[in-house]
């Protein structure tokens, strides 16, 4: 099962280091770039001439033909070519020049884990849904606690809209611990977060069998790690133990435990781990002869 953790929106923090740039045209074509929203004021360096126009094309779809500075807010990540045309009284060009503006975006991530039966190993990614960027992406990964934090994983160079591949940390010990995650793209602009992940013993048991000896489907097969041991309790509908046993691998033929076998039906079991942390699975399972 993939369990998720969805930042709220007061968990994250963004670059804003181009918010409110100047940028000059005509004879000082110099790209800009910073994070959505990115605020910039497009002026024009050299002086006019009584009778110029001016055209403005801001990328966005958006155009003017005034001299004064202007001013434009950019919310979406993208690449927008800014031109400026500049015409004399009688309609000869005078300057023509484009700029680019690259446009970040800090993006709030969904953290998707799922256990492993691989003893303390838990599954990890972060998505990111329906953000349009033209720039990668790089997730770093860093385990908190009382003495600070270490990074233990780095995913370099993610396209938006990939999401980032599954990769398996091992917490060397059951328990809860909290992750810091730290996504950037190729311009600065910066999502930090932190999760709680709870890493356990997986346990998966089946919920049907068919003890008949046809080699099929015979047995009542725990899966687990197999560092740990557990406890197997077996009881009727009627609440009667009908079977118990121990092991690091257990295997349940559909016997009671004194050797008789159980009849066609539904009964309900306990599993429990016998050493450290508190793993327990309880269900019914369904005997069919």
């Amino acid at each position: 099962m993939i369990r998720t953790y969805i930042f709220c929106i007061v968990c994250f923090f963004f670059s804003l280091d181009g918010f409110g740039q100047n940028l000059y045209l005509y004879n000082d074509p110099v790209s800009s770039s910073g994070c959505a929203p990115l605020l910039v004021n497009f002026a024009i360096k050299a002086a006019l001439s009584t009778g110029d126009t001016v055209r403005w094309n801001f990328g966005d779809g958006t155009t003017n033909t005034k001299k004064d500075p202007q001013y434009l807010t950019y919310q979406k990540p993208g690449i927008y070519k800014v031109t400026l045309k500049v015409y004399s009284s009688s309609g000869t060009p005078k300057a023509d020049e484009s700029v680019e503006i690259k446009v970040g975006l800090a993006p709030i991530p969904t953290v998707e884990y799922k256990d492993s039966t691989i003893e303390y190993n838990v599954a990890l990614r972060a998505t990111l849904k329906d953000y349009s960027s033209p720039f990668l992406y790089t997730y770093v990964w860093s385990q908190k606690d009382a003495l600070g934090s270490t990074i233990f994983h780095t995913d370099a160079s993610v396209p938006n809209g990939t999401d980032e591949p599954w990769f398996l940390h091992d917490f060397g010990a059951n328990g809860t611990y909290t992750l810091h995650l730290k996504i950037s793209d190729e311009l600065g602009c910066t999502f930090e977060g932190d999760a709680t992940i709870d890493a356990w013993n997986k346990i998966e048991a089946p919920n049907v069998f068919t003890p008949n000896d046809d080699g099929k489907n015979d047995e009542f097969v725990v899966n687990s790690n197999g560092t740990q041991t557990l406890s197997l309790k077996v009881y009727t509908r009627a609440g009667v133990l009908v079977y118990e046993t121990e092991a690091k691998r257990i295997r349940w033929d559909g016997r009671m435990s004194s050797g008789e076998k159980v009849s066609t039906g539904v009964y309900f079991y306990i599993i429990e781990s016998k050493e450290g942390a508190n793993v327990k699975k309880t269900g019914f399972v369904y005997i069919y002869r």
